[in-house]
Protein backbone atom coordinates (compact mmCIF):
# COMPACT_ATOMS: atom_id res chain seq x y z
CA UNK A 1 0.00 0.00 0.00
CA UNK A 2 1.63 3.53 -1.03
CA UNK A 3 1.37 5.59 1.82
CA UNK A 4 1.91 8.76 0.29
CA UNK A 5 -1.34 9.52 -1.99
CA UNK A 6 -2.51 9.19 1.83
CA UNK A 7 0.24 11.57 3.17
CA UNK A 8 -1.12 14.19 0.38
CA UNK A 9 -4.46 13.51 0.58
CA UNK A 10 -4.04 14.44 4.56
CA UNK A 11 -1.92 17.48 3.89
CA UNK A 12 -4.97 18.50 1.74
CA UNK A 13 -7.53 17.97 4.09
CA UNK A 14 -5.41 19.85 6.95
CA UNK A 15 -4.59 22.54 4.63
CA UNK A 16 -8.63 22.93 3.75
CA UNK A 17 -9.62 23.30 7.04
CA UNK A 18 -6.86 26.11 7.63
CA UNK A 19 -8.47 28.05 5.22
CA UNK A 20 -11.85 27.60 6.28
CA UNK A 21 -10.88 28.59 9.89
CA UNK A 22 -8.48 31.56 8.15
CA UNK A 23 -11.83 32.46 6.17
CA UNK A 24 -14.37 32.07 9.32
CA UNK A 25 -12.12 33.95 11.68
CA UNK A 26 -11.73 37.50 9.22
CA UNK A 27 -15.65 37.42 8.11
CA UNK A 28 -16.89 36.91 12.09
CA UNK A 29 -17.86 39.94 13.67
CA UNK A 30 -18.20 40.31 17.55
CA UNK A 31 -22.57 40.22 17.52
CA UNK A 32 -23.79 43.92 18.26
CA UNK A 33 -26.82 41.65 20.25
CA UNK A 34 -24.40 40.76 22.71
CA UNK A 35 -23.42 44.54 24.27
CA UNK A 36 -26.67 45.67 23.45
CA UNK A 37 -28.04 42.80 25.79
CA UNK A 38 -25.43 43.84 28.82
CA UNK A 39 -26.08 47.40 28.15
CA UNK A 40 -30.07 46.86 28.94
CA UNK A 41 -28.94 44.67 31.54
CA UNK A 42 -27.19 47.64 33.49
CA UNK A 43 -29.99 50.01 32.41
CA UNK A 44 -32.33 47.66 34.26
CA UNK A 45 -30.20 47.41 37.10
CA UNK A 46 -29.30 50.60 37.69
CA UNK A 47 -32.74 51.77 35.98
CA UNK A 48 -33.49 55.75 36.55
CA UNK A 49 -36.90 56.08 37.46
CA UNK A 50 -36.89 60.07 36.33
CA UNK A 51 -34.97 61.43 33.56
CA UNK A 52 -35.04 63.99 31.30
CA UNK A 53 -34.46 62.31 27.59
CA UNK A 54 -33.24 64.43 24.18
CA UNK A 55 -32.96 63.11 20.97
CA UNK A 56 -31.60 64.52 17.98
CA UNK A 57 -32.94 62.27 14.58
CA UNK A 58 -31.13 62.69 11.38
CA UNK A 59 -32.60 60.85 8.29
CA UNK A 60 -30.42 60.34 5.56
CA UNK A 61 -30.95 59.39 1.56
CA UNK A 62 -28.98 60.35 -1.21
CA UNK A 63 -31.07 63.18 -2.14
CA UNK A 64 -32.25 64.07 1.07
CA UNK A 65 -32.10 64.62 4.68
CA UNK A 66 -34.52 65.56 7.65
CA UNK A 67 -34.26 66.26 10.83
CA UNK A 68 -35.88 66.10 14.14
CA UNK A 69 -36.00 66.44 17.69
CA UNK A 70 -37.32 65.18 21.17
CA UNK A 71 -37.00 66.58 24.87
CA UNK A 72 -39.37 64.79 26.88
CA UNK A 73 -39.41 63.98 30.81
CA UNK A 74 -39.72 60.25 31.85
CA UNK A 75 -40.81 58.68 34.76
CA UNK A 76 -41.53 54.70 35.29
CA UNK A 77 -40.71 54.17 31.55
CA UNK A 78 -43.39 57.00 30.84
CA UNK A 79 -43.65 60.07 29.18
CA UNK A 80 -44.61 62.49 32.06
CA UNK A 81 -43.92 65.77 29.91
CA UNK A 82 -43.36 66.21 26.21
CA UNK A 83 -41.34 70.16 25.96
CA UNK A 84 -40.71 69.09 22.37
CA UNK A 85 -41.40 67.00 19.71
CA UNK A 86 -40.81 67.69 16.24
CA UNK A 87 -40.56 63.82 15.10
CA UNK A 88 -42.91 62.15 13.08
CA UNK A 89 -42.80 59.06 15.78
CA UNK A 90 -44.56 59.19 19.55
CA UNK A 91 -42.12 60.35 22.52
CA UNK A 92 -38.98 58.13 23.14
CA UNK A 93 -38.28 56.33 26.64
CA UNK A 94 -34.91 54.19 26.89
CA UNK A 95 -36.63 51.16 26.86
CA UNK A 96 -38.87 51.82 23.56
CA UNK A 97 -34.78 53.25 21.73
CA UNK A 98 -33.54 49.22 23.33
CA UNK A 99 -37.17 47.73 21.47
CA UNK A 100 -36.25 49.78 18.02
CA UNK A 101 -32.67 48.20 18.21
CA UNK A 102 -34.31 44.49 18.41
CA UNK A 103 -37.51 44.59 16.41
CA UNK A 104 -36.00 45.38 12.92
CA UNK A 105 -37.97 43.43 10.70
CA UNK A 106 -36.64 43.12 7.03
CA UNK A 107 -38.92 44.29 4.21
CA UNK A 108 -39.49 41.67 2.24
CA UNK A 109 -39.37 41.00 -1.20
CA UNK A 110 -39.20 44.71 -2.49
CA UNK A 111 -37.89 43.89 -5.99
CA UNK A 112 -38.02 40.68 -8.72
CA UNK A 113 -40.62 38.90 -6.64
CA UNK A 114 -38.59 38.17 -3.57
CA UNK A 115 -34.98 38.54 -5.39
CA UNK A 116 -34.09 41.58 -3.21
CA UNK A 117 -35.26 42.37 0.47
CA UNK A 118 -34.83 45.88 2.40
CA UNK A 119 -32.66 45.10 5.43
CA UNK A 120 -31.66 47.46 8.13
CA UNK A 121 -28.24 47.16 10.09
CA UNK A 122 -27.89 48.77 13.57
CA UNK A 123 -25.20 49.91 15.47
CA UNK A 124 -25.10 51.45 18.83
CA UNK A 125 -22.99 53.27 21.40
CA UNK A 126 -23.95 52.39 25.25
CA UNK A 127 -23.53 54.70 28.05
CA UNK A 128 -20.64 52.63 29.87
CA UNK A 129 -22.54 53.40 33.65
CA UNK A 130 -25.82 53.21 33.26
CA UNK A 131 -26.59 51.39 29.91
CA UNK A 132 -28.48 53.36 27.72
CA UNK A 133 -28.12 54.19 24.18
CA UNK A 134 -26.08 57.23 23.41
CA UNK A 135 -26.01 57.04 19.42
CA UNK A 136 -27.96 54.48 17.43
CA UNK A 137 -27.28 54.61 14.09
CA UNK A 138 -29.89 52.06 11.60
CA UNK A 139 -29.04 51.82 8.07
CA UNK A 140 -31.48 50.20 5.66
CA UNK A 141 -30.27 49.00 2.47
CA UNK A 142 -31.60 46.46 -0.36
CA UNK A 143 -29.61 43.47 -0.44
CA UNK A 144 -29.65 39.99 -1.96
CA UNK A 145 -31.62 37.33 -0.81
CA UNK A 146 -30.09 34.52 -2.17
CA UNK A 147 -32.18 31.45 0.02
CA UNK A 148 -35.36 32.31 -2.22
CA UNK A 149 -36.11 31.26 -5.66
CA UNK A 150 -36.68 34.43 -6.79
CA UNK A 151 -33.41 35.48 -6.64
CA UNK A 152 -31.89 32.79 -9.17
CA UNK A 153 -35.49 32.64 -11.56
CA UNK A 154 -34.52 36.76 -12.30
CA UNK A 155 -31.03 35.75 -12.58
CA UNK A 156 -31.69 33.30 -14.91
CA UNK A 157 -33.88 35.69 -16.66
CA UNK A 158 -31.48 39.09 -16.67
CA UNK A 159 -28.56 36.76 -17.51
CA UNK A 160 -26.52 38.32 -14.47
CA UNK A 161 -27.57 38.88 -10.64
CA UNK A 162 -30.07 40.60 -10.05
CA UNK A 163 -29.62 44.42 -9.49
CA UNK A 164 -30.61 44.92 -5.25
CA UNK A 165 -27.83 48.21 -5.13
CA UNK A 166 -27.72 49.28 -1.56
CA UNK A 167 -26.50 53.00 -3.05
CA UNK A 168 -29.72 53.50 -4.62
CA UNK A 169 -31.90 52.83 -1.28
CA UNK A 170 -29.59 53.43 1.59
CA UNK A 171 -31.74 55.25 4.39
CA UNK A 172 -29.01 55.96 7.48
CA UNK A 173 -31.42 57.22 10.81
CA UNK A 174 -29.04 58.58 13.48
CA UNK A 175 -30.52 59.56 16.75
CA UNK A 176 -28.14 61.19 19.12
CA UNK A 177 -29.37 60.63 22.81
CA UNK A 178 -29.06 62.51 26.01
CA UNK A 179 -29.89 61.37 29.49
CA UNK A 180 -29.91 63.56 32.38
CA UNK A 181 -31.55 62.02 35.79
CA UNK A 182 -33.74 64.31 37.44
CA UNK A 183 -33.58 63.82 41.16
Amino acid sequence: MNSRPARLLAAASVGLALACFALAAVLWRPSGADAAQAAQQRWEAIATPRYRLQIEEVYRRSYLEARCAQDVDVEGELVVTVRQNSCPTPPQTVTSLFLQLQDLEPVRCITFGCACDFVGEPRAEYDTRLGHPRRINIRWATVPNWRHPDYWRAAWQLRSPPRCTPANTAVDRTLTVTLTPIP
